[in-house]
């Protein structure tokens, strides 16, 4: 049985021919453009050639070959929210350098004790703000990606099922492991 999910136009239930004259059923699941082929290479005993090896090349956009079009908000407001954590951190950097900053200037006298008080002081209010934001985005941003990995979960799981019941009852007696071999230990 070959599994693949790769850029394809086969629909549901074509017949494609071997190379020895047997037939393999083939069903595919599409989804935005991507297609989830669930092949039966052993239908025939006659077939002595092995199938030609699938591509396991995988692009970025495999990623999201489950999505459907109405979760792709939730998934731009995701990226969008780890837009403004990567954004944080680097301002987060430039308030550390700045704070640095006031204290050398302080240690080489360019500044006296008021004017480091208050500088300090103040930019130690925007690090506290900034702390504030950072948190209250990255607790977002964790949170949106894990909504998407189960959307996507419970979408994969949902379109595989499908696939599986179009599939008759011969299809899974011809499997050499599998339902029939898990029916064989269970009532053993």
């Amino acid at each position: 049985m070959g599994v693949s999910a790769a850029h394809s136009s086969t629909s549901n239930g074509d017949l494609v021919k071997q190379e020895q004259g047997s037939f393999a059923t083939a069903q595919s699941t599409r989804i935005n453009d991507f297609a989830i082929n669930i092949e039966d290479d052993n239908v025939s005993p006659k077939s002595e050639t092995p199938p030609p090896p699938l591509s396991n090349k995988s692009t970025f956009a495999t990623l999201f070959s489950f999505t459907r079009p109405k979760h792709r908000p939730l998934i731009f407001l995701s990226f969008f929210t780890a837009a403004i954590v990567a954004a944080s951190r680097t301002a987060y950097a430039i308030f550390l350098g700045r704070i640095f900053e006031i204290i050398s200037k302080w240690s080489t006298g360019l500044l006296n004790a008021e004017e480091f008080i208050s500088e300090i002081s103040q930019w130690s209010v925007y690090f506290v703000l900034l702390g504030l934001g950072m948190w209250l985005f990255s607790s977002l941003d964790i949170a949106l990606w894990v909504i998407n990995g189960e959307i996507r979960a419970r979408t994969t799981r949902e379109t595989m099922f499908a696939a599986l019941l179009r599939k008759t009852a011969g299809w899974y007696d011809l499997r050499g492991e599998g339902v029939w071999g898990l029916l064989v230990q269970i009532q053993t």
